[in-house]
């Protein structure tokens, strides 16, 4: 399987934004993140997940107003998170004045990775959120 760094929001960021758990960079490893990447998104290694191309990550929708929106279609519920790691604190993941980062350990100073991440089997974790929405059948989750 393909090993992947993914990074999903750590909380909303406003109407027609990223929402929490959306899933924003599906990755080749790289092995080091930005200081505003640390605060803003959760970053962890996937060897198992099956995405569709980088533009699948967005769909095109339509707002109350009928106004054309994209929006991000597959996420990663949070509180899920605890499968992978049972340790992740989840109220630090959210707060914007901490660069914690769990699953990967980044350098304060550089953001490399201190050492390889554990990649983690996380296919079960991603939504599809188009398949989420109410008269769609149910929630379906992505494979």
């Amino acid at each position: 399987m393909a090993i992947k760094e993914v990074a999903i929001a750590a909380r909303d960021f406003g109407p027609g934004r990223a929402q929490e758990g959306d899933i924003v960079v599906v990755r080749e490893p790289v092995g080091e993140i930005g200081r505003a990447e640390r605060k803003d998104f959760l970053w962890f290694t996937i060897d198992d997940l099956l995405l569709p191309d980088a533009q699948s990550l967005q769909q095109v929708d339509t707002d109350e107003s009928g106004n054309q929106v994209n929006k991000r279609r597959y996420r990663i519920a949070l509180d899920d998170l605890r499968t992978l790691e049972p340790s992740v604190d989840l109220s630090r993941v959210r707060d914007t004045d901490d660069d914690y980062q769990p699953l990967v350990d980044p350098d304060p100073t550089t953001g490399r990775f201190r050492s390889l991440p554990i990649a983690r089997p996380g296919r079960d974790l991603v939504r599809d959120k188009v398949a989420e929405r109410p008269g769609r059948g149910g929630m379906q989750r992505s494979r």
